[in-house]
């Protein structure tokens, strides 16, 4: 009797599949696809919505980083001492600007701020990552 790695076949096959999928493009690609079991607009929904969670998770990871960096030794800037009111505007403007420039995400936040705590943080990691002054200013 014959013994047959299936870990082996399968990653042969898989090879196979990469390679011939890397000599096509077009029509041919699309009809390959469909061929293999895929359908292709499927795959590019797929891939586009995998592309938005890349990019969305690499602002996550900027603001955890500028979070992690925030201590209670550090002495607390202006910016915590404005009233809840400038506050909200300073984080409206930001959420501007991240509209039109598309440097950063509150995509971790559903685009909401729950609580004050919440725009404390989210406030003094615009600071850390320098989008803003203490004085709650944008920067250029």
């Amino acid at each position: 009797m014959i013994s047959v790695d299936r870990g082996s076949l399968r990653a042969q096959l898989l090879n196979e599949i990469a390679e011939e999928m890397s000599c096509l493009e077009g029509d041919a690609l699309n009809e390959y696809l469909s061929e293999v079991g895929f359908d292709p607009k499927e795959l590019l929904v797929d891939f586009e919505a995998s592309l938005k969670f890349l990019e969305a998770s690499k602002g996550r990871r900027r603001f955890d980083a500028a979070r992690v960096m925030l201590s209670s030794s550090l002495p607390k800037g202006k910016l915590l001492n404005f009233d809840v009111s400038r506050k909200r505007t300073v984080f409206a403007a930001v959420k501007e600007r991240m509209a039109a420039t598309g440097e950063m995400t509150v995509a971790a936040r559903n685009q909401k701020i729950a609580s004050e705590e919440d725009l404390d943080s989210f406030l003094e990691a615009c600071v850390r990552l320098g989008i803003i002054d203490e004085n709650g200013d944008l920067k250029d």
